[in-house]
């Protein structure tokens, strides 16, 4: 099946400077990682969650509905760009909607904002936010796979790095908390509500 929009939760990370998987600290009762599936899930037709052999067990015991896959045994552990194509790898898809499992403050609306920016002619829908790209809460063509397996083979594996050899739609947008990124406990100690 292929579909137009397949949301992307990027689950891999060590979260070494949180002290313990990021993805299922919670905010409000509920796992970080809930959090971006649930604004995935308003503008995608299926929703899958990358993520690391030491992590797969965890999510199939705490999720119910997210398709759940490991990075590709030739790139694992090579970071978000992996993640990204074994995604691509794994679900037929013309659009790939990706996310991390560490902004617990993610709005849905800005997923909509996002997805009603995209077009025949770009390749990637990369919001702007107070000037500095967010390349892992963004949209992605199925054009660009080639160009990501090219870039992880040479062992290239930066995002920004990967937005110079395509065509981006760069949007701004205001709302700051959307993109909190938490790091360390101290982090999501300055924004608990």
């Amino acid at each position: 099946m292929t579909y137009t929009i397949v949301g992307v939760l990027i689950a891999g990370g060590e979260s070494r400077r949180f002290g313990s998987p990021k993805a299922f600290a919670t905010r409000k009762g509920l796992p970080f990682y809930h959090y971006s599936k649930q604004a995935l899930e308003v503008v995608s037709d299926e929703v899958i969650i990358v993520t690391s052999n030491l992590l797969k067990n965890s999510f199939e015991r705490d999720q119910d509905s997210a398709h759940i896959i490991c990075d590709c045994s030739e790139f694992s552990g090579d970071g978000p760009l992996a993640g990204i194509y074994t995604a691509m790898q794994e679900v037929q898809s013309e659009w790939y909607m990706v996310l991390p499992i560490d902004i617990p403050f993610i709005d849905s609306l800005v997923m909509k904002e996002i997805v009603a920016n995209r077009h025949g002619l770009c390749e990637a829908v990369i919001p702007l936010v107070n000037g500095r790209t967010q390349p892992l809460i963004a949209l992605y063509h199925y054009s660009v796979k080639e160009k990501i397996e090219k870039q992880l083979v040479e062992n290239k594996k930066s995002l920004k790095q990967l937005l110079e050899h395509l065509k981006v739609n760069y949007i701004e947008i205001e709302d700051e908390k959307s993109f909190v990124n938490i790091n360390t406990k101290d982090d999501f100690g300055k924004y608990v509500d």
